[in-house]
């Protein structure tokens, strides 16, 4: 079975247009929606729950599932999530069956419930959010009292052996999606509209973000540890060009017939600038994309998406995921990337306590006169300081002794005076000029490992596209006709966010956050 073949694709758009081209399922005209058919012989009702699925017949145990009926059970009626009885049930999404729990992680999803009422044939109310204190539910609080849920991808596109995904290098796919709820209230038989935005009712959907791992993003890892290293070469390259060894021994002159000492530059700052990188995920300019590169994982908040008002002032039917927000993907990875070189580059001024330049003097006086050995060793930030670094004087016998002995003093009376030879280079590399310098040397790993999540990237949206329907504010809508033959709205369903299969219209949805009413309006 192929979801893949079918070219249904009502949601090619991005989110930035999805009012022009929302797709209105149980738009005006149709029969009230089934969310609130539970008392059909009664003038009004209401309904509300914080998990459903549209295909079952039966609603979920334990998904805070309540009911309003105006003669039977006016409420208000309030319960609250029980994720161990929900979790034990399976969901059907189109033909494919799925348990719950290998679909959704409850994690941290928090005190969540709702509550339903129907108080007239013309008012009703009903709403799902956090449970507050003494068991009320509302759609207000703290994002991080609503918690999150996680959806598997991977495990709901095996279930439906969807062809391309699993060809993809991918460990991990999930949805994270926090902080949802609805309400919806009728008075005088009119669906009220609190926030002025998405229509009727008013719902909350503070996260959605699609988690991907994989070990692609690893190996870009492992080439920004490269692209470190070659800072490092690029440091010794340029000091060993740079540095004026006779004007440094000629802050020694004092010191008579010293050799030319054999110079040494090592540059050790690979790890201290890796770690730098990796210190903290790196989220790109727009905000839309997270890299943590110590873990391999790739967050794309689809929150982002959302333009002008965010995520919780869109049309109804609102598509999240759509290959067209791939090019600002790939935009948003090329500026994390790019951040992360800046990072690198900035970093190397911090780090030069890591850079060494070391000038051994030797000479062999013979066996009387015995050998020079004096080891001179200073960092470049030494040099910044006006410290002087390391003498080490391994010197012996009559002439060399005495030699290494008076040019370990020297060295150790030069001060500041080191720097005066010595800054040229340290000035290079802390400068504009320098770090441009830096930046060449790493740019071919960075676009290189740029190209590689870019392209890792464009198939799986292809395939999430065709395979995933993620909607925020989802809404059915009824009406009944009025004396006059007017089409009236006398039903809503509303949900904060709606999961789907992509490839048909009628292919089931678990939806997140749902209040629903059914009422009698004047003249119906």
């Amino acid at each position: 079975m192929s979801f893949l073949k079918s070219s249904w694709r009502p949601w090619g758009r991005p989110l930035a247009i999805a009012s022009a081209t929302a797709l209105l399922i149980g738009t005006v005209g149709l029969s009230p929606s089934a969310a609130v058919a539970n008392y059909p012989d009664e003038a009004s009702e209401a309904s509300a729950s914080v998990l459903a699925s549209t295909l079952m017949k039966d609603k979920l145990l334990g998904a805070a599932s309540t009911t309003a009926g105006l003669k039977t059970s006016p409420g208000p009626n309030n319960d609250a999530l029980n994720v161990d009885l929900a979790g034990d049930q399976v969901v059907q999404l189109g033909d494919v069956s799925i348990p719950l729990n290998d679909l959704i992680d409850f994690g941290s999803i928090g005190a969540l419930g709702s509550s339903s009422e129907a108080s007239s044939a013309t008012g009703t109310r009903s709403v799902s959010g956090l449970v507050a204190e003494g068991g009320s539910v509302t759609l207000s609080g703290d994002d991080a009292s609503f918690g999150a849920a996680t959806i598997n991808l991977l495990s709901l596109s095996d279930a439906a052996d969807v062809e391309g995904l699993t060809d993809l290098a991918i460990d991990q796919l999930e949805l994270k999606l926090g902080a949802f709820g609805s309400e919806v209230v009728v008075e005088d038989g009119k669906i009220l509209d609190p926030d002025g935005v998405g229509g009727p009712g008013q719902y909350r959907a503070a996260q959605a973000d699609l988690l991907v791992r994989s070990p692609l993003v690893s190996d870009a890892a492992n080439g920004i540890y490269g692209a470190a290293g070659t800072v490092d070469t690029t440091v010794e390259d340029l000091i060993n060009d740079k540095l004026d060894v006779s004007a440094l021994t000629g802050l020694l002159s004092a010191v008579p017939a010293i050799p030319e000492p054999k110079v040494t530059v090592d540059s050790n700052m690979q790890d201290t600038l890796f770690q730098r990188v990796l210190n903290q995920p790196l989220t790109s300019h727009s905000k839309l994309v997270t890299i943590d590169f110590s873990t391999g994982e790739l967050q794309i908040h689809l929150d982002q998406l959302a333009g002008k008002g965010g995520l919780n002032a869109q049309e109804p039917n609102a598509e999240l995921i759509s290959s067209d927000i791939y090019p600002l993907i790939a935009e948003s990875v090329h500026d994390i990337m790019h951040d992360a070189t800046n990072l690198i580059v900035g970093a190397i001024e911090d780090s030069l306590d890591s850079v060494t330049i070391t000038l051994q003097f030797t000479d062999d006086y013979g066996l009387v006169g015995g050998k020079l050995d004096v080891s001179w060793t200073f960092s470049l930030a030494d040099v910044a300081s006006g410290e002087v670094g390391e003498v080490v004087d391994n010197s012996s016998g009559l002439i060399g002794g005495t030699t290494g002995s008076t040019l370990t003093t020297t060295i150790n009376t030069l001060g500041s005076t080191l720097g005066t030879v010595v800054s040229p280079v340290y000035d290079l590399i802390i400068s504009d000029a320098g770090d441009h310098i830096f930046e060449l040397a790493i740019n071919d790993i960075k676009f290189g490992f740029t190209s590689t999540i870019v392209n890792m990237l464009s198939p799986l949206f292809d395939v999430l596209n065709e395979f995933v329907s993620l909607q925020v504010n989802h809404q059915e809508i009824g009406t009944c006709k009025n004396s006059a033959g007017e089409d009236v709205t006398n039903s809503l369903d509303l949900s904060a966010l709606s999961l789907g299969l992509a490839r048909s219209a009628d292919g089931g949805r678990v939806n997140f956050g749902n209040s629903s009413t059914r009422f009698t309006p004047e003249g119906c």
